[in-house]
C-alpha cells in the first residue's frame, strides 16, 4: 500500500494545473519521471508504467472535480464508479472507462514485477486481488473527506476526516 501511496501522490500533484500546484502542500515543478526516480520508484518509470501513469496525471484533475461534486467514487475493486451516471457527460463517462482501463493495466504489470523473481510463477488469483486491495486503500487514503466511497456491499458512503 506504501509504495502506491507514493505513486498515487506523484501522479496526483504532476496533474495539478499550475495554480493549484502553488497551493499544494509540498507542491514540486519536477516532472513526473523525476518525482519517481527520486523517490526510487524504479519499475515506475519503465517506458509501458511511465506512459499509463502520465496519462493517469492528466485526467487526474478533472477526475478530482467529478468527485467534489459527488459524480464519482472510488469503488472497493480499485476502479472508480459513477454515483451517477445520468449526470456524467458522455466525454466524462469515457474519462472514466479510460481511467479504469490503466488502473487494471498497471496492476497487472504490477503482477508481472512481483512475479519476476518467482521462476515464472503465475500471481494466484487471490494475489492479484490483494494487490487490487492494496491500489484500493491507497487511493481511498488519498482521497479527500467528504468524497463518496464505494463499501464491499456495493452501498456508498462519504469518507469522514
Amino acid at each position: 500500500v506504501d509504495e502506491f501511496m507514493r505513486v498515487e501522490r506523484l501522479v496526483r500533484l504532476a496533474g495539478l494545473p499550475r495554480a493549484k500546484l502553488r497551493s499544494a502542500p509540498s507542491a514540486s515543478t519536477k516532472s513526473l519521471e523525476e518525482g519517481l526516480r527520486d523517490e526510487k520508484l524504479d519499475f515506475w518509470t519503465a517506458p509501458q508504467s511511465l506512459a499509463i501513469l502520465q496519462r493517469r496525471s492528466k485526467r487526474s484533475d478533472r477526475l478530482d472535480d467529478l468527485k467534489v461534486a459527488g459524480f464519482i467514487g472510488e469503488d472497493s475493486n480499485g476502479g472508480l464508479a459513477a454515483r451517477e451516471p445520468e449526470k456524467l457527460a458522455e466525454s466524462d463517462r469515457d474519462m472514466l472507462a479510460e481511467e479504469n482501463k490503466d488502473r487494471a493495466l498497471l496492476i497487472g504489470a504490477y503482477q508481472k514485477l512481483r512475479n519476476a523473481g518467482v521462476k515464472g510463477e503465475v500471481l494466484p488469483q487471490e494475489g492479484i486481488l490483494s494487490l487490487r486491495e492494496a491500489f484500493s486503500q491507497s487511493q481511498r487514503r488519498l482521497d479527500d473527506p467528504g468524497f463518496w466511497q464505494m463499501g464491499p456491499d456495493g452501498s456508498w458512503y462519504k469518507k469522514q476526516p
